[in-house]
């Protein structure tokens, strides 16, 4: 599961890195309603994110969930 943790991770903070306007991690973990210790563990693939957070960043951040997600399936096999 850390494999895809890390992958989760890596897409998600790609997506925040190519986001325009610009927007941090902080705004983006502030509008999903994830705490700053829970962010961080999702962000160093400690731990998963949930479906409803990663949907919900996704969404935020403009992109389409399943394009994520078939990145990380990529990334972590």
């Amino acid at each position: 599961m850390g494999k895809i943790n890390r992958a989760a991770a890596d897409a998600v903070r790609e997506a925040i890195d190519g986001a325009r306007p610009r927007v941090t991690q902080r705004a983006v973990s502030d509008e999903a309603r994830i705490t700053a210790s829970t962010w961080r563990r999702r962000m160093t693939g400690a731990t998963a994110f949930r479906v409803d957070e990663f949907v919900t960043v996704a969404r935020l951040l403009g992109k389409n969930p399943g394009e994520l997600l078939d990145r990380i399936a990529r990334e972590s096999a």
